[in-house]
């Protein structure tokens, strides 16, 4: 675990004892209330400021890093045919930034994949483009020789890429 949270745990724990302390002489129904307080804060606040804080994160990168990956939402399919093997699946990425971006994206799962494959969708195609302030499912459909994976067939969600921004 990081620093920071055991930093946090720590001064919420001295926030809440010394708070308790001192407004249960003067307010003791807030002193009930407080834990209540508490995970509302927890539930409606904390979320709110990390999805504003991420996006603002966002918007001051550029190029490449300017663009967010969903793992949770990209899923990667591999089916056996007689020579070679069907990769399809779709990458869900977000462009944050202010300008256009055209990137290729590679698979690096060294696990299911013996070398980097760079996918390529229906018309053969390895670059994709992302507008700006655009999120975008990345479709793509193509085969590999059998040698080049370490599985028979398959489903994945969250397949490990890498983008590489193309000029």
């Amino acid at each position: 675990m990081h620093y920071a949270f055991f930093y946090a745990l720590t001064f919420v724990f001295i926030g809440w004892r010394g708070s308790t302390k001192y407004l249960k002489e003067s307010y003791p129904y807030l002193v009930k209330k407080m834990i209540w307080i508490f995970l509302a804060f927890l539930l409606f606040i904390v979320p709110a400021v990390t999805e504003h804080a991420k996006n603002m994160y966002y918007s001051f990168q550029d190029g490449i890093r300017a663009v967010e990956y969903h793992p949770r939402n990209s899923s990667c399919d591999v089916d056996p045919e007689e020579q070679k093997q069907k990769i399809s699946g779709t990458i869900n990425v977000t462009n944050h930034s202010q300008e256009e971006l055209k990137v290729s994206v590679k698979l690096i799962d060294k696990e299911y994949f013996a070398e980097d494959l760079v996918l390529k969708n229906d018309q053969n195609q390895n670059i994709f483009t992302l507008q700006p302030k655009q999120e975008k499912y990345l479709h793509f459909n193509f085969y590999i020789d059998k040698n080049q994976s370490k599985i028979e067939g398959g489903s994945m969600t969250g397949p490990e890429i890498k983008l590489i921004e193309q000029s």
